[in-house]
């Protein structure tokens, strides 16, 4: 057996004779899956290295004091470096967020959803994450502290807004 092709998305393992027994076709399957393991970070590096560049170019908009016109205090270092520590830890499903930054200085993540689902998390230089979210009439709002994950009461809002957007894909999908 030897490797013919290593491309994210269209991984394969070649074979060298035309015959193979059922310890080669497992020896292959066991090729495969590992080939697929390490390839996963590589082919989803894209969208975390956008979402890392949104986050610094917004952050390099509003680097001086004022950036806002009315008395905005500039965008904390500690905070984009806390922002973009919760961001490496967001599954690539959520990597769909907005970036913003807080007249505070704090840097900002925002979803959105359809029916005006919506969550917006503020990262502070401490790893202090306030949020808020609304689900049509319901409101969730909290504050919780960043230590490598991300929060289980933050993972339930963001799932909240995209199982809306998958219901939305699905019922527009029927039409």
């Amino acid at each position: 057996m030897a490797l013919a092709a290593f491309e994210p998305g269209a991984l394969r393992v070649s074979q060298t004779s035309g015959g193979q027994s059922d310890a080669a076709r497992a020896c292959e399957e066991r090729a495969r899956w590992r080939l697929t393991r390490l390839a996963e970070p590589v082919m989803h590096l894209e969208a975390y290295q956008r979402a890392l560049r949104d986050l610094h170019e917004m952050a390099a908009e509003c680097s001086d004091d004022n950036w806002d016109g009315y008395g905005a205090k500039a965008a904390s270092l500690l905070s984009l470096a806390r922002s973009a520590e919760l961001v490496l830890s967001l599954p690539e499903q959520w990597l769909d967020f907005e970036v913003g930054v807080d007249p505070d200085g704090e840097c900002s993540l925002d979803w959105f959803g359809p029916g005006g689902a919506q969550l917006a998390v503020s990262i502070g230089p401490s790893g202090r994450l306030s949020y808020a979210a609304s689900f049509g009439l319901a409101r969730v709002a909290g504050v919780e502290f960043f230590s490598g994950s991300v929060p289980g009461s933050i993972a339930l809002c963001l799932e909240r807004v995209h199982r809306a957007n998958g219901l939305l894909t699905r019922m527009s999908n029927k039409t």
